[in-house]
């Protein structure tokens, strides 16, 4: 089963964020003096050793000079997340005057917490991953410091005034600056963070020993080496943090209200949460998250062992150090730079294709993605939509479908699409969202805003349309035209968590105001009167979404006349967004990109699974799916629909429903899919995704194991997905371009930001082409660099391997490799062969196998072993040969350490040999790299390498001999047979990688025959896999016989928040906003006379209104109705807004009566 959260919480554990996706383990501690300096004193003794241990694991230095407290006297604590990472966080003490106290001792820890329960002001925390912790005196534990954004309402907002200086100071001492700050680490940090890494401090140790072995050059070239390692990991570093602090914008001036009319410019860093901002009418970039109160605006969303023989005259010194330099050679010197170098050029090859990355390192596991999720809108299909169709309704029943706009004479639809948007006019042109500006052209309005005159005195003149050409009636046609402007002057955004935005608007010279919705079908229709939504409803939605094609449901609501326009700047969408009266449907087409399809295919073929996940409607997915091939068209869809509990039921329910309602084949009870079980595919929306996950933990494996689209996902349940996919081993990509995708992005282990910008904080990797060929290109990508880097470790270790050996066999004799040796094979043949190794670039096509995923797999280890006993045979045999020649002269021990001999000829010259041998063998190609014959510069490396070892084997000159402390062989001839024994080394080294070690029959005996020895290699999805394939009953399918219209419209109303949303706690009704007393005509006399003071409501004669007056509104049932529409408003009774010493009633008599005809024309009276 797949863990979907945090894991269970263990008897006497404490924690912070308990039963969140962050939960962590927390413990206490504080100094303890006894236990710190007995440390201090093994600190001292091993040199600083153990210190530099406790620098790599700071918790356990926590845990070894510090004893367990509670946490109420706690001046460090220890906090483990689920993934075992440990975090050492200091206690601080501070009062909200910004002065830190000292909590180093637990008496003032305890102090401060009892100053903190007399309200002295003071707070204890602590800031673990960018986030406060603050002490709860009353709780006796941690909390996060929390915004405005859990818990609040949107009234709550709405009722900001601004915070005066005072308060400001306070929450900016305890929620610290509004800022992101992308710290460029000084050098000199950088190089201590470098050189106190394990691998350098290996790296020192080695020198150290080298020095003391007198190997002097080959020593200071190894320095020399590791520094110019160092210093391009430095310049690496500062050149990616550089280029994500250009990413975010620096610190700007924003004005502040201070309470009433007083504004103040502040710095954009001393922002605070309840600070409320002024947005300049020309646009800005946004420096935190706000919620908008008052206006419009749009927002841009574009933003990884040897015998050693003791020689007579060694000291003990001289063992110990011949044994040190044996340790050395274990660890290659340009091992770090060796592995890094294939992600170098991968990386470099993806810029090359437009494709940008901030985290090097997550190439490599690029080349492991089995699965990829893509977004739908924007990522699979273009961008841009056109308008397709309008398809009125009216009297509760659909009409015919309108595809010529200019045929559109419904006035309230026509009213709706040219209102009911979040458009604005910038730099003379009207922009927003792309879906809005479709639907606004499609009528050919116009959009009018009030310039800076209209709003220097504090007026509030509403954004109008109007017909682009005014009086514009229907040939032949008396009736009335619809060229009246409208004014807009109340909206609510679009929220994806409701799934819908609307605007209140009022026609000129109008009595009363209009409530016009737009938003998904489903949800527009939930909030609609069951008379108006037409009885095919579902029906003929589906008959659009299953072509792919998007749909928007319109919704109008004629709102009370008595409901004045100072209540309406007070009224929330929850109070007027119900009851509505259905328009009809907006039908978008939303085209493939090109590439998608192909793109698509190709994934399929290498064995790379797709999934979609996005917040479409289900069936618009499904079509998508199908028609780029995610989904075969012999693949049965099985929807999986999860209902939550009902008040008439005992629990929640469970069905599989087949999507494809021809292939449906039932029995009496329920049946079993009669077919290989592969052949199914599940399909699920966020509403079941969260039902399951709460109530059906235990088929969430399975689900997401079989799931292939998820429709209507919210973006934390796409970051959930993403989750529940690598708890079942898979290795997750993500594509998308929206901000609903950023949890998902950062969640997957390689994340593509579909952007324009050349980084994205939301994602490791970023493609300036909007389209999904990134996808393959990075997984090719990787899956080289993933190859190369598996190869150079192999051959590393081999090179050293091989090296050890030499080494032993010159023990053997007393004597040893050179200075010049160690150079000539440290620097000359293996480190500029370990650099163009990785250089081979990728196969063009994505191959159905995987690259291996660890080192500790059979067929790596198994290839070292082998190679090794190859390399371990020829160099003891030519060791041994040589000793049988005939001008053979033994090596004789001498004080100077010149170690010139046959031995140490036949051993060396072999060796040179054998390491081009290896790298020429784990130097693979196909499936995953191309030949290393494109590798023009490996192939001229091994030709240098080759001709210097000829060189040094056959004829070297006196001066070259001298250099390298070498003795050639007397005999020609017996040079030309090493250099055939060579030949024979590489024959057999590179035949036995291809044909055997690359053996995949060979490679699964191996992995049978050992895997009670090594890891298992199953994973969880593949064991999954196989349980649901031995289980043909499951998944019990659905033996309903009805239509999906009716299953949908099953799963919205067990959904369904009920419409009377009177009775919901801390909600007004409607009518409680509307004033007893007749409206003052000097408010509300015209759209273009009102006088509203943003930061005020005055009446023109400087009287506030009165807005908590009581009443009750008594509506009689009304009917809005014509000879081809019909459209209800319900009665409504309820008290108004009561005070504690007065009370009336006031019943409103008239009724609002609009008249829809036949031929478009339509009036209101009351």
């Amino acid at each position: 089963m797949a863990q979907t959260g945090p894991p269970p919480m263990k008897a006497g554990r404490l924690y912070v964020n308990p039963e969140e996706e962050d939960q962590m383990e927390i413990s206490g501690f504080r100094p303890h003096k006894l236990k710190t300096a007995v440390v201090w004193f093994f600190i001292i003794i091993t040199v600083g050793l153990l210190r530099l241990f406790f620098y790599w694991l700071p918790h356990l230095f926590v845990k070894a000079t510090h004893s367990r407290c509670s946490l109420a006297v706690a001046t460090t604590v220890l906090l483990k997340d689920q993934w075992k990472d440990w975090f050492k966080s200091t206690v601080k003490t501070q009062d909200l005057t910004g002065h830190s106290k000292n909590t180093q001792t637990p008496q003032r820890a305890q102090a401060s917490n009892a100053s903190t329960k007399k309200g002295s002001g003071l707070i204890r925390y602590f800031i673990c991953k960018k986030i406060k912790y603050i002490w709860d005196t009353e709780k006796k534990e941690f909390t996060r410091l929390r915004g405005f954004d859990k818990d609040k309402e949107c009234t709550f907002f709405h009722q900001q005034t601004g915070l005066a200086y005072d308060e400001q100071r306070t929450r900016q001492v305890l929620y610290g600056v509004n800022s992101i700050r992308v710290h460029v680490m000084p050098i000199i940090k950088i190089l201590f963070k470098e050189v106190l890494s394990p691998f350098y401090v290996f790296q020192v140790f080695s020198v150290s020993i080298w020095f003391a072995d007198d190997y002097t050059i080959y020593a200071s070239c190894i320095v020399f080496i590791s520094s110019l390692s160092i210093i391009i990991t430095i310049y690496q570093t500062r050149k990616m943090q550089r280029a994500l602090r250009s990413t975010i914008s620096s610190s700007t001036i924003v004005t502040v209200c201070r309470g009433g009319d007083v504004y103040e410019d502040i710095s954009s860093e001393d922002l605070v949460p309840g600070d409320v901002i002024e947005v300049p009418r020309h646009g800005c970039m946004m420096q935190c998250d706000a919620v908008l109160i008052n206006g419009n605006c749009i927002v841009n969303e574009s933003m990884l062992t040897g015998y050693k023989v003791v020689r007579n005259n060694d000291t003990a010194g001289d063992i110990v150090i011949h044994t040190l330099v044996l340790l050395t050679i274990a660890v290659p010197p340009a091992l770090p730079a060796a592995l890094g170098v294939g992600i170098v050029f991968a990386q470099q090859r993806l810029k090359k294709a437009g494709i940008f990355c901030i985290s090097p390192r997550g190439i490599n596991i690029c080349g492991t993605i089995n699965v990829v999720c893509f977004d739908k809108t924007g990522t699979l299909t273009e961008d841009g939509m056109k308008m397709m169709a309008v398809v009125p309704s009216s009297r509760g029943a659909f009409r015919d479908e309108i595809r010529n706009m200019s045929k559109l004479h419904n006035p309230l639809i026509v009213s709706a699409m040219a209102t009911c948007h979040s458009l604005t006019i910038i730099d003379g042109h009207v922009a927003g969202d792309p879906l809005d500006l479709i639907m606004f052209e499609a009528v050919d309005w116009v959009l009018e805003e009030p310039g800076e005159e209209e709003t220097r005195f504090n007026m509030m003149v509403p954004t109008i349309v109007h017909p682009r050409t005014r009086n514009n009636s229907v040939p032949g046609d008396d009736s009335q035209s619809m060229g009246e402007d409208i004014g807009v002057v109340r909206q609510f955004t679009f929220s994806s968590s409701l799934q819908r935005m609307s605007v209140i608007t009022r026609n000129l010279g109008a009595n009363n105001f209009d409530l016009f919705v737009k938003g998904s079908p489903e949800m527009i229709t939930s909030l609609s009167m069951a008379e108006t939504v037409p009885a095919n409803f579902h029906d003929v939605l589906m008959a659009y979404t299953q072509h792919g094609y998007r749909v928007l449901a319109l919704a109008w609501k004629a709102l009370p006349q008595k409901l004045n326009y100072a209540k309406l700047q007070r009224i929330t969408r929850e109070q007027v967004e119900k009851d509505l009266n259905f328009l009809g449907l907006l039908v978008m087409e939303n085209c493939l990109k090109p590439e998608t399809t192909p793109v698509i295919q190709t994934l399929r073929e290498a064995a790379i699974r797709n999934i979609m996940v996005t917040g479409d409607n289900m069936l618009t997915a499904l079509s998508v799916a199908r028609e780029c091939c995610m989904v075969d068209p012999t693949d049965r869809i099985i929807l999986v629909q999860a209902y939550p509990p009902q008040a008439d039921k005992t629990g929640p329910e469970i069905e599989f429903i087949f999507a494809d309602e021809k292939e449906k084949k039932f029995g009496k009870d329920s049946i079993a899919l009669q077919m290989d079980n592969d052949s199914f595919r599940f399909a699920l929306t966020g509403k079941s995704w969260a039902v399951i996950r709460q109530h059906f933990p235990d088929l969430m494996s399975k689900i997401v194991v079989k799931g292939t689209v998820f429709a209507r996902m919210g973006p934390e349940q796409k970051a959930q997905l993403v989750e529940s996919l690598q708890a079942l081993d898979y290795y997750v990509g993500m594509c998308g371009d929206g901000a609903n995708d950023c949890g998902a992005l950062k969640t997957a282990h390689a994340g593509i930001s579909l952007s324009e910008a050349e980084a994205s904080v939301a994602s490791p990797f970023t493609s300036k082409k909007p389209t999904i060929e990134c996808v393959p290109n990075v997984i090719r990508q990787g899956r080289a660099a993933l190859v190369t880097s598996f190869g150079i470790f192999k051959f590393m270790a081999c090179y050293s391997l091989t090296q050890f050996i030499s080494v032993l066999l010159m023990y053997w004799i007393g004597a040893n490799l050179t200075d010049a040796g160690f150079l000539v094979i440290d620097l000359f043949i293996v480190t500029t062969l370990s650099i163009t190794f990785g250089r081979t670039g990728p196969c063009a096509e994505l191959a159905k196998e995987l690259p291996p995923f660890s080192l500790l797999a059979v067929a790596p280890i198994l290839s070292i072993l082998t190679q090794m006993a190859i390399q371990l045979g020829v160099q003891v045999y030519c060791f041994l040969h040589v000793m049988k020649q005939p001008w053979f002269v033994p090596y004789i021990d001498n004080e100077d350490d010149y170690y010139a001999s046959y031995e140490n000829s036949a051993v060396f010259l072999i060796s040179n040999y054998q390491y081009i041998t290896l790298a020429v063998a784990f130097s693979k190609g196909a499936p995953f790299r191309k030949s290393i014959f494109s590798n023009y510069l490996f192939l001229l490396n091994i030709a240098i390498c080759l001709a210097g070892c000829l060189w040094i084997s056959t004829v070297p000159t006196q001066g070259l001999a001298d250099i390298l402390e070498l003795l050639p062989f007397p005999s020609i001839t017996y040079a030309m047979v090493h250099v055939g024994i060579a030949l024979f080394n590489f024959l057999i080294s590179i035949l036995v990688e291809t044909y055997v070690m690359d053996n995949t029959s060979l490679q699964q005996s191996c992995r049978n025959f050992f895997k009670n020895c090594l890891p298992s290699s199953k994973t969880k999805y593949a064991a999954i896999e196989d349980d649901i394939s031995g289980n043909p009953s499951w998944p019990p399918v659905s033996p309903s016989t009805v239509s999906l219209a009716v299953i949908f419209q099953r799963l919205d109303s067990a959904h369904h928040v009920p419409k009377d949303l009177n009775t919901a706690p801390g909600k007004e009704v409607l009518e409680d906003l509307i004033e007893e007393s007749d409206i003052d005509p000097q408010i509300t006399k015209s759209l273009d006379g009102v006088t509203h003071n943003p930061r005020s409501i005055t009446s023109p004669n400087g009287v506030t209104p009165d807005l908590t007056q009581t009443a009750t509104a008594n509506y009689p049932q009304r009917q809005i109705s014509s000879g081809d529409a019909d459209y209800h408003v319900g009665r409504m009774e309820a008290p108004l807004l009561n005070n504690d010493t007065s009370s009336s009633n006031c019943g409103i008599d008239n009724p609002v009566l609009t008249t829809v005809e036949d031929n478009g024309k339509f009036t209101t009276t009351f």
